[in-house]
């Protein structure tokens, strides 16, 4: 019974439902402020890089220097980030 109270006070969610509306908020809001930048930031759409989120994963198309995603790890309850530079 120790060994399990230890588990759960060392989770951070509750439940993977909790963590998946955490999660999904989480890449909504970080494309929001992407979109928000690359607007102020660019003078022409064809400029603009590209941000979208599907299916608990964000994709970030910055031509030339390439494509980084951020995507839900549900088994670890973390968002990971890939790079063209780390993969």
């Amino acid at each position: 019974q120790q060994q399990q109270q230890q588990q759960q006070q060392n989770r951070f969610f509750h439940t993977e439902q909790e963590y998946h509306n955490t999660a999904d908020e989480t890449l909504e809001h970080i494309q929001d402020a992407l979109e928000e930048l690359f607007e102020d930031s660019f003078s022409t759409e064809t400029e603009i890089p590209e941000v979208n989120v599907a299916n608990g994963v964000l994709t970030l198309s910055l031509p030339p220097h390439g494509t980084w995603v951020l995507n839900k790890q549900t088994p670890n309850q973390q968002i990971w980030w890939s790079s063209p530079l780390s993969g």
